[in-house]
């Protein structure tokens, strides 16, 4: 059994296509909708899918968590609105779950439309993200969240550009992603952080960020 599980806030078009190729691909679909959703995220519905309205509270690892709690057998598989799965994977899933780990590393291909016309495509490739796992796996981090890996066994998948998850927005959507990570405190530790390494692999570790 696999569940499909979409934490939903922005990007009702890229949602509708999402669950449009999920509904002949997985089991079940659990959507649960942050209390203040934006830009029509709720305009569009399907009789298969089951919506579950909580506040997101600034916080992507608790509504993960919570969404996660729903589902009591099989795998559960994230996609946000802006994330689908390749044709190949979609239809190399059942195959895929057979595993006996618990996490299966996707490799994610990002996908940027920039608004010279530029489209790239090879953005951290391949970024492999852990978002398809059993129940009982914990998610941590209120924003850049990831699950706590300790006592799981974890299986990544080739990195192949044809059997991969597909992420893509245009510098819009990212703007207004950046404005509201910009309001959670944890999403500046990460970048100081990556500021860091990048300051240390440049061999500048030493001077202020500019600003």
């Amino acid at each position: 059994m696999i569940t499909l599980v979409c934490i939903a806030k922005w990007n009702p078009d890229g949602y509708q296509a999402m669950i449009e190729n999920a509904i002949d691909n997985v089991d079940k679909i659990i959507t649960v909708v942050d209390d203040w959703p934006d830009d029509g995220i709720m305009d569009y519905r399907h009789e298969q899918v089951e919506y579950v309205c909580r506040p997101l509270s600034s916080d992507f690892a608790a509504q993960r968590n919570f969404a996660c709690s729903l589902v009591k057998e099989g795998w559960i598989l994230h996609l946000d609105t802006d994330e689908n799965l390749s044709k190949t994977l979609w239809n190399n899933l059942p195959s895929i779950v057979k595993s006996k780990c618990d996490i299966v590393m996707i490799p994610r291909r990002n996908i940027m439309y920039m608004p010279d016309g530029i489209v790239d495509d090879m953005v951290g490739w391949p970024d492999l993200q852990p978002k398809l796992h059993r129940p009982g796996v914990m998610w941590e981090h209120p924003v850049h969240e990831w699950p706590k890996m300790d006592g799981h066994e974890v299986v990544t998948l080739p990195a192949d550009r044809e059997m991969c998850m597909i992420h893509s927005k245009d510098f819009i959507l990212q703007d207004r992603i950046n404005a509201f990570f910009d309001t959670i405190p944890y999403h500046h530790e990460v970048c100081a952080k990556l500021r860091v390494q990048s300051n240390k692999a440049s061999g500048t570790a030493n001077e202020q960020p500019k600003m």
